[in-house]
């Protein structure tokens, strides 16, 4: 039989038309598909690293609770501000050495340990460092600096450190320390030089003084005269921790 042209163009070409056009659309589909599954990796890669620092702020937080809880109970215990050690093996070599090749060695401690923060006779705790994602220093646990509104004036507090800190860590610090934030939400500045050389039992002849949060026990600074930090000057952010206010 025979077929009018434009039938037979019709017939012959519609299929292939919409095959195309459904292989079009497929694409287009799929382009759409694999743009928002990049974004939503995106935004979930940063609300993961958030969570992350947030977990780890909380983590050393804790940690330095269970360092104040551990001198509390042994200052209750008969043990002094001064005859308390913070001693441990920092060189890793499993023997307490006392020729100072372990930080904090304190010659006024007892000799049982007994006053010992880092050991089973004393504290029974741990030597942990801080998270690494919040930064590589170590603690510093020092008695060289007051911390105003904290104590009796002028007199050095024996106080954690923690130090070397991106402005992002010291601000989530500050919010779970419920410490202030200047008015932009930043940390305060602290300009004071403040020494911090480990605590062994005694305490320095205040040089400085921890004034930018006055009355706080903890929070963390922007320390923009940071060495006796180690750090540059200008923008360095630590964080410190009274841990027995005198």
């Amino acid at each position: 039989m025979f077929m009018p042209i434009k039938q037979r163009f019709l017939s012959s070409t519609s299929p292939q038309n919409g095959n195309a056009l459904f292989l079009i659309l497929i694409a287009v589909a799929l382009f759409a598909a694999l743009s928002y599954a990049i974004t939503k990796s995106g935004r979930g890669s940063g609300s993961i690293e958030r969570e992350t620092q947030s977990l780890d702020a909380a983590q050393a937080i804790q940690y330095i609770g269970s360092i104040q809880a551990a001198l509390q109970r042994l200052l209750l215990s008969g043990c002094s501000d001064t005859t308390v050690s913070f001693h441990y093996d920092s060189d890793g070599d499993s023997t307490l050495e006392t020729n100072g090749d372990d930080d904090y060695y304190n010659p006024t401690s007892p000799v049982n340990y007994s006053c010992h923060v880092f050991h089973e006779n004393g504290g029974n705790l741990t030597w942990q460092n801080p998270p690494v994602r919040l930064t590589t220093d170590n603690w510093r646990i020092s008695g060289a600096a007051p911390a105003r509104g904290i104590g009796t004036t002028d007199v050095s507090e024996l106080v954690i450190w923690m130090t070397d800190l991106s402005i992002e860590v010291c601000i989530e610090l500050n919010k779970k320390l419920n410490a202030p934030l200047t008015g932009g939400g930043e940390p305060i500045e602290e300009g004071s030089g403040l020494p911090t050389d480990l605590f062994i039992g005694t305490y320095g002849i205040p040089g400085g003084q921890i004034d930018g949060m006055f009355g706080y026990s903890a929070g963390c600074l922007n320390v923009t005269n940071a060495d006796w930090l180690g750090g540059p000057a200008g923008d360095y952010w630590a964080m410190f921790y009274v841990l027995h206010p005198r």
